[in-house]
């Protein structure tokens, strides 16, 4: 690991030596001359990766305002799994595009309420949607890989639920107070 500093014609690299294997800091300095040419592999994106992690924070939103009762719920099993297990494919589909554009600010709590092959909970992160079942639906993810998720050929309706801005865990507002 290193950063990199550039300013007009000078880079200047930063090995931090509690980030490397022994010695790097030195080989570098041993090998980089001015004029040396130095290629920098970085990691590739994952795609699979960044699917998961929106996964997760819709989750989390939803735990924060339905509660427990979605953290106890077998249907979310499939759910959990791939978010501990992310280094593998779990489900087909849980996150989905929008067809529009969305400004990443807008974030939102939705429950589906058409079609019927798609109820469940929506957590919308921007142009990010991600699918999660209701309580007690354990075929959810099924029906979502046999109909697709295109927004191209689908019409959804949703119901605005809200946006945790804090957790009420399933609690009304004022019972949570």
């Amino acid at each position: 690991m290193a950063s990199f500093t550039r300013r007009t014609a000078h880079t200047r690299i930063t090995i931090p030596k509690h980030l490397n294997r022994p010695g790097t800091r030195e080989e570098l300095q041993r090998l980089g001359r001015a004029g040396t040419s130095l290629t920098v592999e970085h990691e590739r994106y994952s795609e699979l990766g960044a699917r998961i992690g929106w996964l997760r924070a819709g989750y989390l939103a939803l735990v924060a305002m339905e509660g427990y009762k979605i953290v106890l719920d077998p249907a979310m099993d499939t759910v959990r799994t791939q978010i501990r297990e992310c280094d593998e494919r779990r489900m087909l589909t849980c996150v989905a595009d929008a067809q529009e554009d969305f400004p990443l600010k807008i974030r939102r709590v939705l429950r589906v309420l058409d079609p019927a092959w798609h109820l469940g909970w929506t957590v919308q992160f921007g142009p990010y949607l991600v699918n999660l079942p209701f309580l007690g639906d354990m075929t959810f993810y099924e029906r979502l890989a046999n109909n697709g998720l295109s927004p191209t050929v689908q019409h959804t309706t949703y119901e605005y639920v809200g946006w945790p801005t804090t957790p009420t865990f399933g609690l009304l507002q004022n019972e949570t107070t």
